[in-house]
C-alpha cells in the first residue's frame, strides 16, 4: 500500500497569491499617485512664489535694523535653501559732502536647515565671494542661546566696508578675519569667544590724494593731508571676548615706515550697532618715511601735544578712538571727551554734597552732645483725675462729701468779738455832742467869742472821732461799744 503526500506550493494558493500581487499594485499605483501629486503642488507652489516681493521684504527688515541694504531678486531652491541676487550695502558717507559709496555682492547663498527647524532650532549659513576672497557664515539659534562663526580669507583691503570711504584714500593688502561667538540668551552683551583679525602688506596713501583720519573733527588731519604710500606691514592680533567685552592682544606691527600697536576693549551692545569702541593707538614713524615727505614731517611737528608720549615712550604718538562703533571719534589720549567732562562733573558734583552733608551731620552731632539730657517730667494728676480714680474705686468724692467751714458772717463776728476784748474801753457816747459840734462850726464861722470857739474845738473833737468811726465801718468791723 502506497500513500501519497501532496505538499501545498504556490499553485494550492493561486487564488490567494494573485489577490496579494493584485493588492501590491494597487498600493504602488496609490502612493506614486499621491507622490505625483506632492510633487507637483510644491512645484507648481515654487513656480509662483513672489520671489521679488521676498526680495523687498527683505531688504525692508534690514532697513528696519538700521541697515540700507537691497536686495535684487531671490530664487528659492526645493530642499530649503535660497540665494539673493545682486546684493548692495549703501553706508552714510564718512563727511558732509561726501558722495555715499556701497559694497556690492553679486551672489550671497543662504542655505537654512529645514531639520533644525522640526527641532526648534534656526541654523543659517551664509557663503558669497568676492574677486578670489571667499567669505563664510554661520549662525544658530535656539530659546536659550545662540552661536556666530564667521570667516573672511584674503579680501582686498579697498572692499573693506567703509574703509576706502573714511579715510579717502587708496588702500592695499589683504584683510583677514575669523569670528568664533557664543551668546547666552541670544544677546551680545553675554558673548564669550575670539575675534582674529589680521592684514598682509597693508599699506595706505598715493602722495596724491587727500588722507583723512576716522573722527577728527579739527585741525589739518581733519582737512586732509597729502601722504606719501605708508607701509603697514603684516597686523596680526586677537579679541578676547568675555561677558560681552572683546579685549586685545598682541595687536601690533612693524615695517620700514612705523612701528603701531593697538590696545583697548570694546563693548558689545544689543543691538549690536549700539556696541562702543575704545582704543588706544600707539605709533612711531621713522626717519625714512619723514625724509620722503616735509609735508609730514611739518605734521609731526605741529601735532598737539597731548598726543605726545613722554619718557621711555619718548617719540611715540597716541591717539584714542572711542565711541559707537558706527561713527567713532579720534582724539589725543590726553585729551578728555565729552563723555570723561560730564562723568568728572558728576563726580564733583556727588562729592560735594556728601562733604556738605557729612559737615551737616558732625554739626548736629555736636549740638546733640552739648544738649543736656531731659529730665524724666512726672505727671500731673488734677482733681477731676482724683475723682474719677476715686469713683472707679467706689468711694465717695471730696466734691460730694465738704469740709465743714464757718460762715463768713461767724468769721465776722468772731473777728469783732477778738478785737473788742483786745481794745481799751471808750468813755459812753454824750448826746450833746452833736450839738456841741454844729455851735462850734457856727461860731468858728462868724468868730463872735471865744467860749464859741472852745465849742467849736470841742465839735471838731467830736468830728474827728465820727471820721474814726466811719473808717472803722469801712473795714467792715464795728467800734466797740461800752458796756
Amino acid at each position: 500500500m502506497k500513500l501519497k503526500l501532496k505538499l501545498p506550493g504556490a499553485g494550492g494558493f493561486k487564488g490567494k497569491g494573485t489577490s496579494g500581487r493584485k493588492l501590491l499594485k494597487q498600493a504602488k499605483r496609490v502612493v506614486g499617485y499621491v507622490g505625483l501629486f506632492v510633487f507637483v503642488f510644491l512645484f507648481a507652489a515654487w513656480l509662483s512664489i513672489p520671489t521679488e516681493a521676498i526680495a523687498w521684504r527683505i531688504g525692508h527688515e534690514a532697513r528696519k535694523a538700521g541697515y540700507a541694504i537691497d536686495v535684487g531678486d531671490v530664487s528659492i531652491s526645493l530642499f530649503g535653501g535660497a540665494t539673493l541676487h545682486e546684493v548692495t550695502w549703501i553706508y552714510d558717507p564718512s563727511r558732509p559732502g561726501q558722495i555715499p559709496e556701497n559694497f556690492y555682492l553679486e551672489e550671497v547663498d543662504v542655505d537654512v536647515s529645514l531639520l533644525s527647524l522640526l527641532i526648534g532650532r534656526l541654523s543659517i549659513d551664509v557663503e558669497t565671494a568676492i574677486d578670489d576672497a571667499t567669505i563664510t557664515a554661520s549662525y544658530t539659534s535656539s530659546s536659550s542661546n545662540a552661536t556666530i562663526q564667521v570667516e573672511v580669507n584674503d579680501l582686498p583691503l579697498y572692499e573693506v566696508p567703509k574703509l576706502r570711504q573714511s579715510v579717502n584714500a587708496p588702500v592695499t593688502g589683504l584683510f583677514g578675519l575669523k569670528v568664533d561667538l557664543a551668546m547666552e540668551e541670544n544677546k551680545w552683551v553675554n558673548a564669550e569667544g575670539t575675534i582674529e583679525l589680521s592684514c598682509t602688506e597693508c599699506a595706505v596713501g598715493d602722495g596724491e590724494t587727500l588722507v583723512y583720519v576716522p573722527g577728527v573733527k579739527s585741525g589739518l588731519l581733519a582737512e586732509g593731508v597729502t601722504l606719501p604710500e605708508i607701509e603697514f606691514g603684516t597686523l596680526k592680533g586677537t579679541l578676547r571676548v568675555a561677558k560681552g567685552v572683546a579685549a586685545t592682544e598682541g595687536l601690533e606691527t612693524t615695517s620700514k615706515d612705523l612701528q603701531a600697536k593697538i590696545s583697548g576693549a570694546m563693548s558689545l551692545k544689543d543691538p549690536f550697532k549700539k556696541s562702543r569702541v575704545d582704543f588706544q593707538i600707539k605709533f612711531m614713524l621713522t626717519d625714512a618715511l619723514l625724509e620722503k615727505s616735509e609735508k609730514l614731517s611739518f605734521v609731526l611737528k605741529t601735532v598737539d601735544k597731548r598726543a605726545r608720549l613722554e619718557g621711555d615712550e619718548e617719540g611715540w604718538l597716541a591717539y584714542s578712538l572711542y565711541g559707537s562703533i558706527g561713527r567713532p571719534r579720534f582724539l589725543p589720549h590726553k585729551a578728555k571727551s565729552a563723555v570723561d567732562k560730564r562723568r568728572e562733573r558728576r563726580e564733583k558734583a556727588r562729592k560735594k554734597a556728601d562733604d556738605k552733608a557729612k559737615k551737616k551731620r558732625q554739626k548736629d552731632a555736636k549740638k546733640k552732645a552739648k544738649k543736656p539730657a531731659k529730665k524724666p517730667v512726672k505727671p500731673t494728676v488734677t482733681k477731676d483725675d482724683k475723682k474719677d480714680a476715686m469713683d472707679r474705686n467706689g468711694a465717695a468724692s471730696p466734691r460730694e462729701e465738704p469740709k465743714d467751714e464757718p460762715k463768713e458772717d461767724e468769721a465776722k463776728d468772731d473777728s469783732k468779738e477778738e478785737d473788742a476784748t483786745d481794745r481799751p474801753a471808750l468813755p459812753p457816747e454824750e448826746p450833746e455832742g452833736e450839738e456841741s459840734a454844729e455851735q462850734g462850726s457856727e461860731a468858728g464861722d462868724t468868730g463872735e467869742s471865744d467860749d464859741t470857739q472852745a465849742g467849736g474845738e470841742g465839735g471838731g473833737e467830736g468830728g474827728g472821732e465820727g471820721q474814726d468811726d466811719g473808717a472803722t465801718a469801712a473795714e467792715g468791723e464795728e467800734p466797740p461799744r461800752g458796756d
